[in-house]
């Protein structure tokens, strides 16, 4: 898509620049390549900057290849930093952000706003101050790991699953407060129970919430039990719960699912006789 801006257009002309900037920004529709282009190389980047924070953790990669690493990490780094200050540049073209002053500044606080700048912000600010021996720098070089949730942005299943979780969200926080009683509740017991036979293992109801979770989770590292028979007995009981309880949410998201499958479906008609053809299609949306 050529731009063509008039000389006595310069306003004009810079809004439909930031306008088509914006769009390449944006996950790409099907007929946009250069928007497409642009979102694998994002992608990349993001495997890329991904990659070279675990590999740095490994002593012998970066003895040997500590050049090559940093000049990847620089050149991906710069790329997230142009990325960042042109999202906020195009900001104003969505609706939601539209005021040349606010609206960026609403975008700098949204959720990508803050994806973007703390997955940047910190590793640059490690890199010209802190070294990477030092404990902070060590902390401050594992913040592009949240670059992990830009797939929101370009992945249509992980967007569905966003939109699932929200729409879910009153009959998940429920089941949480639920899980939290049982594992106070729990605790709690157990620790009245055992406190006296293990006083070390279950010194407080903190230590026994330990016991609780590795139990209700199906997990049992085995480190903690009980060894009275009451606690046994409530070890049991509390395992077979934990297996009911956990289970619920899986139900609760995979309703959300079906109910958004639902949505996108739709029966397609005959354009001339307007019946029902019986072909149902399924209609995937973006958002831009």
């Amino acid at each position: 898509m050529a731009l063509e801006v008039a000389p006595l257009q310069a306003g004009k002309g810079r809004t439909a620049l930031q306008r088509r900037v914006y769009e390449i920004l944006e996950p790409a529709q099907a007929d946009d390549w250069q928007s497409r282009a642009y979102d694998r190389f994002i992608v990349v980047c993001d495997v890329l900057i991904i990659a070279d924070v675990v590999l740095g953790t490994v002593d012998a990669i970066t003895s040997r290849y500590q050049i090559y690493l940093s000049i990847l990490r620089a050149i991906v780094q710069t790329a997230f930093v142009v990325d960042y200050l042109l999202r906020v540049w195009t900001s104003t073209c969505n609706p939601l952000y539209k005021h040349p002053l606010w609206g960026r500044l609403r975008y700098t606080v949204s959720f990508f706003g803050l994806v973007d700048l703390f997955a940047v912000g910190p590793a640059v600010v490690a890199a010209l101050f802190f070294p990477p021996a030092t404990d902070i720098g060590k902390v401050l070089r594992l913040s592009p790991l949240l670059r992990t949730l830009q797939m929101l942005r370009y992945s249509e299943p992980l967007r569905t699953f966003g939109r699932v979780l929200r729409a879910k969200r009153d009959e998940l926080f429920v089941m949480l407060s639920i899980v939290c009683v049982l594992l106070l509740v729990a605790s709690s017991l157990v620790y009245l129970v055992e406190h006296n036979a293990q006083p070390n293992n279950f010194g407080s109801i903190l230590d026994a919430m330990w016991w609780a979770i590795i139990t209700l989770t199906s997990v049992g590292y085995g480190d903690m039990y009980p060894v009275t028979p009451v606690g046994k007995l409530l070890g049991g009981l509390i395992a077979l719960m934990g297996i009911g309880i956990f289970a619920l949410p899986a139900g609760i998201l995979a309703a959300g699912f079906s109910e958004e499958l639902r949505k996108r479906k739709t029966k397609t008609t005959c354009p001339h006789c307007g019946k029902d053809t019986g072909v149902i299609t399924t209609v995937f949306s973006k958002k831009h």
